[in-house]
């Protein structure tokens, strides 16, 4: 599954549809992560974005996948 690109990111910018980004926290190798606000649930959020320059790549799009499925399950307590 490729991962389409993503228009320019700044503060206000809405992504996936409920995160809004609020300001960036860090970058990475391969990926920004950003303080963002779930629009829906009214709760601050951290929110990762894969680099563009990085969408092209299944190998990290896995590692990404993979890293975000850890982190949700941590914080289910599972």
């Amino acid at each position: 599954m490729t991962l389409r690109p993503e228009p320019q990111r700044t503060e206000g910018t809405v992504v996936g549809g409920r995160y809004r980004l609020d300001r960036m926290l860090g970058e990475g190798g391969f990926a920004t992560v950003y303080l963002a606000h779930h629009t829906e649930l009214d709760t601050p959020v951290a929110v990762k974005c894969l680099l563009p320059e990085h969408l092209h790549r299944d190998d990290l799009q896995t590692r990404f996948r993979a890293e975000a499925k850890r982190s949700e399950e941590r914080r289910e307590g599972k």
